[in-house]
């Protein structure tokens, strides 16, 4: 009995020792970095417009950070015009030396196999890029030129060269092993949270296509942070839609909540005035509020633009004459968007009919809602 106490006694105060730390610490020495920059910290792998989460100031060559996280995650290093890419897990102790361009980090399991997994291969097809584009430099230049002219005839004659030829084969065969690469990786860690998160590494923007990578997860991966972002871009977000209030082109603000009353259903379209796919689903999307209006379908576009004036211009030669509103309160991000067009469809009692569709399952979608 008196070995158990002792045992007991023992566990209890070790329990302190073994609890998981929710942080992890940064010390960098950094050549080519001075004294007084800033060092800014910010969430990596969201495709989303993230804000920093920590700063520091270089201080006789170095700077140290401290890091609140629950679990693993990539974050980006910047200092003025220079970033890196580094993941950390709660209690590691990261030493970064060497330069921006170069670093050596330390410190930290799960930044090695990011290395092995991300940053290596993500060099690698850079490389590739940037061989197959200095070979082809000169027939793309000329391409560019007839095509900033509008000069068919040239566009016809290089087209049908065999450069241009060259240059298609060369780019199809660089997003085929782009593609294959990605694949290979996610599937081989599929069952814990590094398959969801090279997913989200390794790509910009999720696309339908995608879905059936998710389905291979474990529930695990699908539980972790990476695998519910993954499930958040490709499905959208579900229940009762974010509230929001922005501003039209007079200045007049606007809120969901005065949309939805009188029983509309109100279809939301994320766009931007430099959106090329967005500005080409403008007629569909007007023949709809047509369409539907009868059945209490109210349309708002929310651009993402970061010039007014750009905004301002587009919607002059749009014509949309339905309400349309300037993001300046990160709408977009609360609706979880990371790319466009996205377009959501809301019902009269504010809740989500469907999430980031566009195209023909926009149009399908609604047929199925209103029954027609």
């Amino acid at each position: 009995m008196r070995n158990l106490l002792v045992l007991a006694a023992c566990m209890m105060m070790a329990l302190p020792a073994c609890a998981k730390e929710n942080k992890a610490t940064l010390t960098a020495n950094l050549t080519g970095v001075a004294d007084g920059t800033k060092i800014v910290l910010i969430p990596g792998c969201t495709h989303q417009m993230e804000e920093p989460v920590a700063e520091a100031t270089v201080d006789k060559g170095t700077f140290r950070l401290e890091i609140a996280l629950d679990d693993p995650r990539v974050f980006y290093l910047r200092a003025d015009k220079n970033m890196m890419s580094l993941m950390a897990a709660p209690g590691d102790e990261i030493t970064i030396t060497g330069t921006f361009e170069k670093p050596v980090v330390s410190g930290s399991e799960v930044h090695r196999k990011y290395d092995e997994t991300y940053l290596k291969p993500r060099a690698e097809m850079g490389k590739m890029h940037d061989d197959y584009n200095r070979k082809y430099a000169d027939i793309a230049k000329r391409m560019g030129e007839a095509r900033a002219s509008k000069d068919q005839e040239a566009i016809a004659v290089l087209s049908a060269s065999e450069e241009w030829k060259a240059l298609s084969r060369a780019e199809g065969d660089f997003f085929k092993t782009v593609g294959e690469t990605v694949d290979k990786l996610v599937v081989e860690n599929a069952s814990t949270f590094w398959g969801p998160l090279l997913l989200m590494a390794h790509t910009s923007f999720l696309v339908p296509d995608q879905e059936k990578l998710y389905d291979m997860f474990s529930q695990e991966a699908k539980d972790s942070f990476y695998g519910k972002a993954v499930a958040a871009e490709l499905f959208g977000i579900t229940g009762q839609a974010p509230a929001f209030t922005a501003k039209d082109a007079d200045g007049v603000e606007h809120t969901l909540q005065s949309l939805l009353k009188g029983d509309n259903y109100v279809l939301v379209d994320f766009w931007a005035s430099w959106c090329g796919p967005c500005r080409r689903f403008v007629p569909t999307v007007r023949e709809l509020a047509a369409k539907y209006a009868a059945d209490g379908l109210v349309v708002v576009s929310i651009s993402s633009d970061k010039d007014r004036d750009a905004w301002l211009k587009a919607l002059g030669e749009e014509q949309m004459p339905w309400l349309n509103l300037l993001d300046e309160s990160n709408i977009g991000k609360a609706y979880g968007v990371s790319s466009i067009p996205s377009i959501f469809l809301i019902d009269p009692r504010g809740n989500l009919v469907f999430s980031k569709q566009h195209g023909q399952s926009v149009i399908d979608k609604l047929q199925k809602t209103f029954g027609r």
